[in-house]
């Protein structure tokens, strides 16, 4: 085993650590944690890397890191909850999030917070030689392990991946030469990464998965690692039929967005398109708004709207509305509500309320849960035990819906009717969950999407992220108002954006509201024996 010399110091750092932690806590006992943990917890790793890989989508790995030995501080403003949450909005299918403390300043409580703030599964990050380090991973909620063959013999490899299955984590095994290949091959994990980082010259080159990737089996799921910087590297290496990615540095030194809009202002453009997500839009703002600038931006966040920012994305007051009104016509009167902490269970609560209001019925009673392990489910069996309701909301993402939905349902005589929000949309878990079987939701209509879709496969050979419409709607409303007479170097005409007739796009009808806000044409649709099938469809107009 040929170790390179930066690692044999990290090797030797990490030794000391577990020497220090074992007098805290003791091997035994952090293996008898790991293995009363619910299995039923984990989110499946590989499994959602292998759902995006099939779905023709490329599947990312996030990373949440703070620091690099080589780069130093790669994000000053490093808030672990907020960046997982934007990797989730933007598509990933995994996060990787890096604890060790010396070298990259993580820590285990970022792994934590992460996985707490999205429904992503994460992989442990570290340098991982000793089975405390194994066993510990799965205590802090991971689900994956990092196993990197230039650290370890291929009896430690062995070793320490049987450990990590028996705990029921996934493992990703990471190579960067012929060598290694052949060692990780010995291994059953079907997730092989492929770094293309030489750790002894740290020489990057994306050549490195290239040469190895013939020498890798049908059944493994090839991950490149490094030097994945642009989309040009990623569509590189689409070409060549690698669709897995782990991808941290670009990610953590992207652009601050007040910068970027910056920059678009003193070019002389009179609209941005953008941010995407609701948090950024004050940053976007406050350049934008001194020389007369709006935003078209992509978030769902209401609370952001205004005369000058307009949202493309489909707000939860707008699915509810929908669903809610249907439903009303269905003889549902009395609801309940379980709604998970922060920003979109407050909209979500508070637009079914509104539509409450509206189509007339009763909120009888609410529950909300942090999104912690199993509380999505605590909150549910509280629910149930209050009662009085015969139709429930669930505001989450489907695996946090479908546990709480089990859960509610669990020791019942009396179903009650569940309705979701527009996060339900597209889900394959959902129809498959028979504790979903009836439960309704209003979403976008897919049949435009479809075939701008099957247009996008066939010119580019992969599928756009389904949030791909709102952007390319954009794009078209700006160049039909430029077509009724806008100029270039002109103030953009506001009072265009809230035409009463509105605009169809790829996601049909819509139009802005004075606010700021989209006002969309939503589809009904209801699980029904394992599928999903469109129960009032969306109207063509306002």
């Amino acid at each position: 085993m040929n170790t390179p010399t930066i690692l044999k110091k990290i090797l030797a750092t990490k030794a000391e650590e577990v020497a220090q932690r074992s007098k805290s806590l003791p091997l035994a006992e952090v293996k008898a944690r790991a293995l009363d943990s619910d299995p039923e917890q984990l989110r499946g790793f590989y499994n959602s890397m292998l759902a995006k890989v099939e779905a023709g989508l490329p599947a990312v790995i996030a990373e949440v890191k703070k620091a690099s030995p080589s780069k130093g501080v790669l994000r000053e403003h490093f808030v672990p909850e907020e960046i997982a949450e934007s990797y989730e909005v933007g598509g990933a299918a995994c996060l990787s999030v890096l604890t060790d403390h010396d070298y990259f300043q993580g820590h285990e409580d970022f792994l934590k917070a992460a996985r707490a703030a999205c429904s992503l599964p994460v992989i442990r990050k570290d340098f991982l030689v000793d089975p405390y380090q194994i066993y510990e991973a799965r205590t802090i909620n991971a689900d994956c392990v990092l196993l990197i063959v230039a650290a370890l013999s291929k009896m430690q490899l062995q070793d320490l991946e049987g450990m990590a299955h028996e705990c029921g984590m996934d493992v990703l095994v990471e190579v960067h030469d012929e060598e290694e290949l052949h060692t990780a091959l010995t291994l059953n994990t079907p997730l092989l990464g492929i770094n293309n980082r030489n750790l002894h010259t740290f020489d990057l080159t994306l050549e490195t998965t290239f040469s190895l990737q013939q020498q890798v089996p049908a059944d493994k799921l090839l991950v490149t690692e490094s030097g994945i910087l642009t989309p040009d590297d990623v569509a590189v290496m689409r070409e060549r039929k690698i669709n897995a990615f782990l991808v941290g540095e670009a990610f953590m030194r992207a652009d601050n967005p007040g910068d970027a809009a910056r920059r678009a202002v003193a070019e002389g453009n009179q609209l941005i398109l953008g941010p995407l997500l609701g948090r950024n839009v004050a940053d976007v703002l406050a350049e934008a708004r001194p020389a007369g600038v709006p935003l078209i931006a992509f978030s769902n966040d209401v609370s952001v709207a205004s005369p000058s920012v307009f949202l493309m994305g489909l707000s939860p007051s707008q699915s509810v509305a929908r669903t809610v009104e249907f439903a009303r016509g269905q003889g549902a009167r009395n609801y309940g509500a379980l709604v998970p902490d922060g920003e979109y269970g407050r909209q979500a609560e508070l637009a079914l309320i509104e539509a409450l209001r509206s189509a007339g019925g009763s909120l009888v009673a609410t529950e909300r849960y942090s999104r912690n392990e199993g509380s999505a489910e605590s909150a549910a069996r509280r629910l149930r035990a209050r009662g009085g309701f015969d139709t429930v909301m669930i505001a989450d993402s489907p695996r946090l819906a479908i546990a709480a939905a089990a859960a509610l349902r669990e020791g019942s005589d009396t179903t009650p009717r569940l309705i979701g929000t527009e996060l339900w949309s597209g889900e394959s878990a959902i129809p498959a969950a028979g504790a979903m079987s009836g439960a309704m939701f209003s979403a976008l209509s897919d049949s435009r999407y479809r075939r701008f879709s099957e247009s996008y496969r066939n010119r580019f050979g992969g599928s756009p992220y389904r949030i791909a419409t709102l952007g390319y709607d954009s794009v078209l409303l700006a160049l039909r108002v430029a077509g009724d007479g806008w100029r270039p170097g002109t103030p953009f005409p506001t009072s265009e954006l809230t035409s009463a007739g509105g605009f169809l796009g790829l996601d049909g009808a819509f139009r802005f509201r004075s606010d700021g806000t989209a006002q969309r044409t939503l589809e009904v649709r209801e699980v029904r024996d394992g599928q999903v099938v469109v129960v009032s469809p969306a109207p063509d107009a306002f």
